[in-house]
C-alpha cells in the first residue's frame, strides 16, 4: 500500500488508510553498546529505552541517521522490519497482537504491507518482549 508523501507520523498513516493508529507498525533501530537491535512496535506506542536496556543488559540509544542507512540499508522512516543490510536482533513488541493485521513499512517512508504478527515474527525471526510505553495523548 502506498499513501502520500508528507505522511510523517504513525497517526497520519493510519488515516490515510483507514486503519487504526495502533496497527501501524514501526521500526527503529537501537544500539546497545555497540550492538544494533531493531524494535517494532504499535503506532499507539512509544519504544521504552529502560526496557529496552533491561532485555539487552546494556546502555542503549537511538541510532543516528548515518548508522540507520547504513545497518538496515533504510532511510528513517522507512526503516522495514525484514530485509536489512545485515542480520539484525529484532524485538516485536507485545502489543502488535492487539490487532489481526499490521501495517509494516515496505521499505519507504510512503509504503507498507499489511501482516499478522504472527507472521511478522516468523518472517523477521525475532522474538516477542514488552518493550513498549504507551504514548500519551497529549504527546
Amino acid at each position: 500500500m502506498e499513501f502520500p508523501s508528507g505522511t510523517r507520523t504513525a497517526s497520519e498513516a493510519a488515516a490515510s488508510i483507514g486503519v487504526d493508529e495502533g496497527q501501524i507498525a514501526k521500526s527503529l533501530l537501537f544500539m546497545a553498546g555497540e550492538t544494533p537491535i531493531l524494535a517494532v512496535v504499535s503506532g499507539r506506542h512509544r519504544v521504552s529505552t529502560e526496557r529496552l536496556e533491561e532485555l539487552t543488559g546494556c546502555s542503549v540509544r537511538k541510532a543516528n541517521a548515518r548508522e540507520v542507512r547504513s545497518i538496515t540499508g533504510f532511510v528513517i522512516g522507512g526503516v522495514a522490519p525484514i530485509g536489512h543490510a545485515q542480520p539484525l536482533r529484532v524485538v516485536l513488541d507485545e502489543h502488535l497482537w492487539d490487532y489481526p493485521v499490521v501495517y509494516a513499512s515496505a521499505g519507504s517512508p510512503n509504503t507498507v504491507f499489511a501482516v499478522s504478527a504472527d507472521e511478522l515474527l516468523r518472517m523477521c525471526q525475532g522474538e516477542v518482549a514488552a518493550v513498549a510505553e504507551i504514548i500519551n495523548a497529549e504527546t
